[in-house]
Order: C-alpha cells, then structure tokens, then sequence
C-alpha cells in the first residue's frame, strides 16, 4: 500500500474566504489529475480556523484535522500514523506535480530495487525548484544544459547523503527503523533524517522525478519568521544532536555560525 502524506496549516480570517486554503487546493487537483493511479490514499492532516474547501471529492482523499498546536515533526508523524501504507510520499502543501512526478519518482524506486538489491533506499527525494543543495534544478550536478529542457544530470538517479523532503520517497519500516521524525526539531530535521538512515545503512538518492514548490507558504500565512524558525532548528541541533551538526559543519553543510544559536 502506498500513500502521500501531507500536513497543511493555516491560520485566517472570515474575509481571507476561498484562499486560505489556495495552494492546497491546487496541490491537491494536481494529485488529482496526475497520481491518483499510483497511490492508495492521501492524507490530509490539516489545522486551521475552519476546514479546507472546494477541494477534490474523491475517495482517495482522506481530510482530517489533526490536533492542534503540533509542531512539523509532529504533524508529519501525526499524518503518517494514519494512514496503513508501508510506502510513504511526503510532499508540501504548496506544490504541484507534474503529470509524471509520481510516476516517475516510483519507477526510480523500482529500478535501484531491481538493478541494485544490495542497497537498501533510505529517502528517495525528488527535485525541484525551492530546494537546497542538489536536488535544485539549478544545480548542474556535473551534467550541461539540454537546450530548454534543463542539466542533462536531471535524466539520472543521483546517490546523495542529506535529502531535503519537499517531495520524498521513504518506507515505513526505514521511518520506524530511524525511530521516526525526531521529535521539537522544527528545521533541519529532514536531513537529519536522511543523515541517520545512512548511519543505519540506508542509501539516499536523487530521482529524476520534478515537482514545483514555492516554499515558505505555510510559515508565511501563518505569521511565521522564517529566519527565527532557522534560528530555533540550529538550537534544537546543536543542543540535541551535537554530532549530526559537528559532522554538518565539518562537510561545509552548515555554517560555523550554527553554534551562535545555541
């Protein structure tokens, strides 16, 4: 059983009407148009002033409203334990999928599977246009420019070591294994993620699948400070997990002014 899980928090007006909830809205009929042959479910774990409307009416869809005041690791965990699927999709809320996103994010499992049996995938992340490091679009990962359609290294599956879960591949096994998304770490905590299933044996890859993101949305139309919520993940890290930032800092992964939040 597969599944996209996706948390989705809003805060509001009466007079904010139909687009408080705008960008899940055309998340989610683009799932509806694109994915729906590839997954059992999507699951909807929402908080907000009321609940989300106009969206898709399909049995696929499962909207619930999750317990308020969660935090991100919270609510993605809230979401996943939901739902019974053994495969699991993360994806924002303020995405949209291309017609073969899932598709292709999927086949990419299947052929390490099949071509590579040795290795055990930890996250399979997908790229995109708002995200840090390789998986950006804008990164030509060693490959050149394909006319307009982008670096030739978008058509190959990249093994990488931190995955930025915009859109993510991953099992529930491996999430259980891990010990799941560690808990108050608010920023940073999917490339810890990543960082612990390769400790764990786990391989992470890049897939060759592309969805759209325009980032920040559920932190900015919820009063958030994006720089206060760095500022607070560095904390939690630094205090919590001094190894992963140790390692983080010693890679050029993060600055050594991750410590000054501490």
């Amino acid at each position: 059983m597969r599944a996209i899980t996706m948390p989705s928090y809003r805060q509001g007006k009466p007079d904010d009407g139909r687009a408080l909830w705008a960008d899940l809205r055309v998340c989610l009929h683009s799932i509806e148009a694109y994915a729906l042959d590839d997954v059992d479910e999507v699951v909807i774990a929402w908080e907000g002033p009321w609940a989300p409307d106009g969206m898709p009416d399909n049995p696929k869809f499962r909207y619930l409203e999750r317990p308020a005041g969660m935090d991100m690791a919270a609510a993605w965990t809230w979401a996943i334990e939901q739902t019974h699927a053994d495969e699991l999709i993360q994806m924002g809320d303020d995405s949209v999928l291309h017609p073969d996103t899932i598709r292709m994010l999927i086949e990419d499992v299947e052929m390490i599977r099949r071509d590579q049996p040795h290795r055990r995938i930890g996250v399979m992340g997908g790229r995109s246009n708002v995200v840090a490091g390789a998986q950006n679009i804008r990164q030509p990962n060693g490959g050149v420019m394909n006319g307009a359609r982008g670096f030739t290294s978008e058509s190959t599956i990249m093994e990488t070591e931190f995955i930025f879960t915009v859109l993510a591949w991953y099992t529930r096994a491996a999430w259980e294994h891990v010990g799941r998304f560690p808990a108050g770490c608010i920023w940073g905590g999917d490339m810890l993620f990543s960082y612990d299933l390769k400790r764990l044996g786990y391989t992470n890859f890049i897939s060759r699948a592309y969805m759209h993101h325009i980032g920040w949305r559920g932190s900015e139309l919820a009063g958030g400070d994006p720089a206060q919520m760095k500022a607070d993940g560095d904390a939690w890290l630094v205090q919590n997990r001094p190894d992963f930032v140790e390692y983080g800092v010693a890679q050029g992964y993060f600055s050594p002014d991750i410590y000054q939040h501490a």
